[in-house]
């Protein structure tokens, strides 16, 4: 069984994914106080107007079947990490003060040791783009969405009563972002 029909939803400008994490650590005599934000978002980036529309995406494969993109597809993962030592040593001596035999200090001995790492788990397979695929983005780019019909006979889609088609003029990009600041003393 393969599907009969298709839909196309398009989006005229870029389609952009935010994930991050944000934290704050205080380490202060003692006393730990940790903030932390995070949080998942979706825009799109609507093009000919200085607006900017918000919305979540949230599975967004759970909606369409194929996503079909005019522009570029950029991802990042970064990783911003801040340390703050306060750390106020104090030596002292007092006026006139005899200083007999040998002495000595130390004020060292402070190691702040922020570690991170990106890991990608499952293999990325990049082919080229099949020509039935590639006549159907170049056809949605001038409009014409009868393109997708030539799609409807293949396996991929076996078992589908309709092809459910996302069609992102613009460009996706898809950013992780983590931050941490550790402020110790």
């Amino acid at each position: 069984i393969f599907p009969q029909s298709w839909t196309v939803t398009t989006i005229t400008g870029n389609l952009i994914f935010l994930n991050w994490i944000e934290q704050i650590n205080f380490v202060i005599d003692q006393d730990v106080a940790v903030l932390s934000n995070s949080g998942s978002s979706s825009y799109i980036e609507m093009g000919g107007n200085l607006s900017l529309n918000g919305l979540s995406l949230l599975g967004l494969g759970q909606y369409y079947d194929l996503i079909l993109v005019g522009g570029q597809f950029y991802s990042a993962n970064v990783i911003l990490q801040k340390n703050i030592l306060l750390d106020d040593d104090d030596l002292s001596f007092e006026a006139g003060a005899s200083m007999g035999g040998s002495g000595s200090a130390s004020t060292n001995g402070n190691l702040l040791w922020n570690q991170a790492s990106i890991t990608t788990t499952g293999a990325i397979d990049l082919e080229a783009l099949p020509q039935d695929y590639a006549t159907a983005l170049q056809m949605l780019a001038l409009g014409d969405e009868s393109g997708i019909d030539a799609l409807l006979g293949n396996a991929e889609f076996a078992g589908l009563s309709q092809l459910r088609v996302l069609y992102v003029e613009g460009n996706i990009f898809n950013l992780q972002y983590i931050e941490q600041t550790n402020v110790l003393g």
